[in-house]
């Protein structure tokens, strides 16, 4: 046997807890006796807590819990060692090779049996997940290490691949893999803040020549949560939301990493309860939902159906937008249409003339504006709370492209608290006095 073999089969038998000389431990393992000696010194300074008692009934025994630490696994621990090898490897985990080694040496001391079963189990997972290619994964390695021994980095960064990337001195806290992507969060010395940084967009990575003490209270995962999404579960103001669909639908809700943490309850059938953040439902809320389609039918609040509605919409008119355009290149019709629209908008009690003023603003920044050719804001005669804004743009891809101003979506955004309920009413001119087609 190896002297691997030899070193592994004296600490088994002497896991029994009695004391056993050497000459016992070469006539078990039929090996000479100074072999036994060299890997009992081995063992010890590898760690082993083997004591040696003098004199009668004296011999080697294992120091403590030792004994009864798991030197060897059970058929269910080896199963789900191999099992967590498949998740880690299939994430981009950046010690793979090494995991790989230490799953080869768990199969090695097994028996056929156990081997037979951890292979038919291993066979019987698999994992998809986007590659992570080589180059990450020695980042990942690098920004690991620096975060185990507290090393400072100087890293160039770029947010896209037409930028310009800019450099900066990083103390890495700790590296998260979310979503098939993976992060670092640590202390930025350009920002002066915790922040966190998308390996994948990393283009240099080498060592500083300073070191960092991580607080001992944070948490990446923790940090990079808040980071992405602030204001979803942990808001001053959370709302209720009460979903109502099909079981299957609610089912698949329930499983998303945002709704599944902000689940009340599942109270009548087919109905959800949750509690989310005012801001995330006027944000990234709606565009969560909106895959599931009429499967789900929002109760309430008021707020979050108003904006999927508003959202909805603005899908509608950007998709017909590339219809037309597409119509166009095609031969069909063509895109020099008018494009109209009439909005009702109720506003918020005694909040009229506040928005109105936000409409008029929005107004003056359209001034300018490629294919607006009228926008008029109203107010109802009947209705103290009533607005109606006339649109009139060249086309309708103009009009979508309007959507997409900083400017006019600033506006939008300081409106939306003042709006009670919109009605658009979308137009077709089809001609009249003042209006060339």
């Amino acid at each position: 046997m190896s002297k691997a073999d030899n070193m592994l089969s004296i600490l088994w038998l002497l896991r029994s807890g009695k004391r056993v000389t050497a000459q016992q431990l070469a006539d078990d393992l039929e090996i000479h006796i100074r072999t036994v000696y060299r890997c009992i010194d081995s063992l010890c300074a590898s760690g082993a807590p083997i004591i040696s008692d003098a004199g009668p009934n004296g011999g080697y025994r294992l120091l403590g819990e030792f004994v009864d630490s798991p030197l060897l696994f059970d058929s269910e621990e080896q199963k789900a060692l191999v099992h967590a090898s498949v998740f880690a490897r299939e994430a981009g985990y950046p010690f793979t090779d090494a995991l790989s080694r230490a799953v080869d040496k768990l199969k090695r001391y097994t028996n056929e049996e156990q081997l037979e079963r951890i292979n038919r189990h291993s066979s019987g997972l698999a994992v998809i997940q986007t590659p992570t290619d080589a180059r990450e994964l020695e980042l990942l390695k690098r920004l690991e290490e620096a975060v185990a021994r507290g090393e400072s980095l100087s890293m160039d960064y770029a947010k896209g691949p037409e930028l310009t990337p800019s450099h900066r001195v990083l103390d890495p806290y700790g590296i998260v893999h979310w979503k098939g992507i993976w992060y670092v969060a640590g202390f930025c010395r350009l920002r002066q803040e915790i922040r966190s940084f998308r390996v994948d967009r990393i283009v240099r990575l080498e060592a500083a020549d300073t070191r960092f003490e991580r607080p001992a209270a944070f948490s990446a995962r923790d940090f990079l949560l808040h980071s992405l999404l602030p204001d979803s579960l942990e808001a001053e103001t959370l709302v209720t939301v009460r979903v109502q669909g099909h079981e299957h639908a609610l089912n698949e809700l329930c499983k998303h990493w945002l709704f599944g943490h902000a689940l009340i309850e599942r109270g009548q059938p087919g109905e959800a309860l949750f509690k989310l953040g005012e801001l995330s439902l006027q944000t990234y809320v709606p565009y969560f939902l909106l895959p599931y389609g009429k499967s789900l039918k929002i109760l309430e609040p008021q707020i979050l159906i108003n904006r999927m509605a508003e959202v909805s919409l603005e899908m509608y008119k950007h998709f017909e937008a590339m219809q037309i355009k597409s119509a166009d290149k095609k031969g069909g019709r063509v895109d020099m249409n008018k494009f109209a629209m009439y909005g009702k908008l109720t506003a918020s009690p005694g909040k009229r003339d506040e928005l109105v003023s936000l409409l008029l603003e929005a107004s003056r920044s359209l001034k300018d504006m490629a294919g607006c050719e009228l926008y008029i804001i109203n107010e109802s005669v009947d209705d103290p709370d009533t607005i109606w804004v006339t649109e009139l743009w060249s086309d309708a891809e103009a009009h979508a492209g309007s959507l997409k101003n900083e400017e006019v979506l600033a506006v939008i955004q300081r409106a939306r608290p003042l709006i009670a309920g919109a009605e658009p009413v979308r137009l077709r001119p089809v001609g009249g006095k003042g209006l060339d087609l």
